[in-house]
């Protein structure tokens, strides 16, 4: 899996949707609409914890993250398991060849990476898919996905050369995730406690929805994970 993957480096040539659309290809469009998450800090817990009460309230879900912790297969799950290496290495294999007349040297390992979960989950019956954006929003990959709602956990001033250097700019430009790549249209908006100024902007520009502020419980410590616990509910509900 590595000997593909290294060929292919962080950011790449730099972001680009139309790039990464060929190369996740058409298979896209037959996934199920789910839920994408960024964030400056919490999506990926978030994310997991948004794909369990999925799977707890009976629904077959895939779970997309980045980055993994042991292994690379935890990147792409199904019902809570990682694939197996020789699923994705097939999917890997498939995507590269199948991109091959693309540029494919401008591309990032996370476009190809995510890629092949579009391939992988094309295979299983899901009825959700959870996606943890990489970087950003507005020109992230996962903005390409199939939709129902997005999540915005938290902003900070962080790779600023590529979404700008201003709080302002950067939850402008993560919030766009939830935006449809085709049309102007945009899919609700969870967003975390940003602050009102933050918040108040966004919501002139696209549909927003505060957390809850319901009582959570979740095996993790510390109070921002109450927090993480409400925004994933919220998106899950």
């Amino acid at each position: 899996i590595w000997a593909l993957l290294r060929q292919f480096t962080r950011f790449g040539h730099g972001p680009e949707l139309s790039r990464a659309n060929r190369i996740m290809g058409p298979l896209i469009s037959s996934l199920p609409a789910g839920i994408v998450v960024t964030g400056s800090n919490g999506k990926g817990t978030v994310t997991h914890l948004t794909a369990g009460i999925l799977k707890m309230l009976g629904l077959r879900v895939g779970h997309f993250i980045s980055p993994h912790l042991m292994s690379i297969t935890e990147r792409i799950s199904v019902d809570g398991q990682p694939v197996a290496p020789e699923e994705l290495q097939q999917a890997l294999e498939a995507t590269l060849e199948e991109s091959a007349h693309d540029d494919l040297d401008a591309a990032s390992r996370f476009e190809i990476l995510a890629a092949a979960a579009v391939r992988i989950f094309s295979t299983h019956r899901l009825d959700a898919i959870v996606w943890e954006a990489g970087l950003g929003g507005r020109l992230d990959p996962t903005r390409l996905v199939p939709k129902k709602v997005a999540v915005l956990t938290s902003v900070a001033l962080e790779h600023t050369s590529l979404l700008g250097g201003s709080l302002d700019e950067i939850a402008q430009e993560k919030a766009a995730i939830a935006q449809s790549h085709s049309t102007a249209s945009y899919v609700p908006l969870v967003i975390g406690p940003l602050g009102s100024d933050l918040s108040e902007m966004l919501q002139r520009q696209q549909p927003i929805v505060q957390h809850i502020e319901d009582t959570v419980s979740v095996a993790l410590s510390g109070a921002h994970q109450i927090v993480n616990g409400q925004i994933a509910l919220t998106a899950a509900q």
